[in-house]
This record gives C-alpha cells, sequence and structure tokens, in this order.
C-alpha cells in the first residue's frame, strides 16, 4: 500500500522540490482520502453487503458511529456536516466574543482564506507563501498584508492588497 501512495505524492510534490510543498500536498492528500475517498470506500462497502458494524469495526468505531458519520444520501450528509460547521462556528464567536476579538466586519482587507480562493491557490500553499515572505522581510509581503493585534497574544494576517498577494 505504501508504495502506490508515495509514487502519488512523487506526482504531486516531486521530493527533490520544496520540502514543505511536499508537506503540504501530503496534508491536502490526506485531507482528500478522508473527506472523499473514504465516503467512497464506505459506499462501496455497504453496496457490496457489508452491515454498519463491519464497517464501524474497521474504522474502529462503532457500528452506530459508523452510520451516523456515512449514513444518507449525499445531500443529508452535507446537511449533517454543515450543522457540524455551523456549531463550530457559533463556539468560535462565542469564543472570540469571551476575549475581545475584533469583529470580522472591522477588521482591513480580506481574510487569507478569502484571498486564496480568489487567487485559485491552496490555502496551506499560500499560508506558507505568505509565511516565507514575512519571514524574508519581503516587500511584496508589506505591500499585501496588513498583520492585526488582536490581543497581547493574538493576531491575524489580512489581505489588503490581492494583486500583490499574487505576487508571493
Amino acid at each position: 500500500m505504501r508504495e502506490p501512495l508515495e509514487a502519488a505524492l512523487e506526482r504531486l510534490a516531486p521530493g527533490n522540490g520544496d520540502p514543505l510543498a511536499r508537506v503540504t500536498a501530503t496534508r491536502d492528500a490526506a485531507r482528500w482520502l478522508e473527506e472523499v475517498g473514504l465516503v467512497d470506500a464506505v459506499e462501496r462497502a455497504r453496496a457490496a453487503g457489508s452491515t454498519w458494524a463491519q464497517i464501524g469495526a474497521a474504522l474502529g468505531v462503532t457500528g452506530a458511529t459508523a452510520t451516523t458519520r456515512f449514513g444518507g444520501t449525499p445531500e443529508e450528509r452535507e446537511a449533517r456536516a454543515r450543522q457540524s460547521r455551523e456549531r463550530a462556528a457559533q463556539r468560535n464567536k462565542i469564543a472570540s466574543e469571551a476575549i475581545g476579538a475584533t469583529p470580522r466586519g472591522e477588521l482591513p482587507g480580506m481574510s487569507v482564506a478569502d484571498a486564496a480562493e480568489k487567487l485559485d491557490v491552496q490555502l496551506g500553499t499560500f499560508r506558507r507563501r505568505i509565511q516565507v515572505a514575512r519571514e524574508k522581510n519581503s516587500g511584496a509581503f508589506a505591500a499585501a498584508i496588513t498583520v492585526v493585534q488582536l490581543s497581547p497574544k493574538r493576531e491575524v494576517m489580512r489581505v489588503v492588497d490581492l494583486a500583490a498577494a499574487a505576487q508571493i
């Protein structure tokens, strides 16, 4: 099993290239396997007649947990995932308000995640580029990014110039 996965990673991010690009590619591949590949594998197992208890055992969880996570139609699974994201966002909002974080609407520019999406760049790759530019104290970083201090121990980077960010 190891060799085909290593070959796929080598195609995504050659080992003789940037080692941090390899880290990002590995993380992205793992997320894809978790989000898409695992669902496909479970659907195939169900179609072949495996029970939820068998699938749960293969995953190291109970059958009920497997049913909750993978059962239902794709639309039902997406609705459950959306509800989970909404609950997490609500918890984050409450936590941010508790520590006195600045509301998003009052921050300059756009989030790094929004900028990565607009630039059609993987978020992890874009964050790494920003980190390298910041460490080098590059002009592109200074032009594209504003660092907002939310509290003595918390800062957030915001993209204020998308064209400059594309050059990072």
